[in-house]
């Protein structure tokens, strides 16, 4: 009965498999254009979010100098 139940559980682990290889096989069979378009979009947002950072420093600056002048 153990030895049953044992196999049973491990035959529940292959189960499961599969619904990964799909995932896989879905992303793996992907267009090269899909593909392309993915990596461009994540370049965007990469683009984006380096010149947010850029005007944040660039306004944080400007607010110092500007703090320093009208201390002088």
């Amino acid at each position: 009965m153990l030895f049953e139940n044992l196999l049973a559980g491990a035959g529940t682990i292959f189960s499961i498999a599969p619904s990964r290889d799909k995932r896989l096989a879905k992303i793996l069979n992907r267009s090269d254009s899909e593909a392309i378009a993915s990596d461009w979009q994540t370049v965007g947002g990469d683009l984006y979010s380096a010149i947010d950072k850029y005007k944040q420093n660039i306004d944080g600056k400007k607010e110092k100098q500007q703090e320093q002048s009208n201390a002088q």
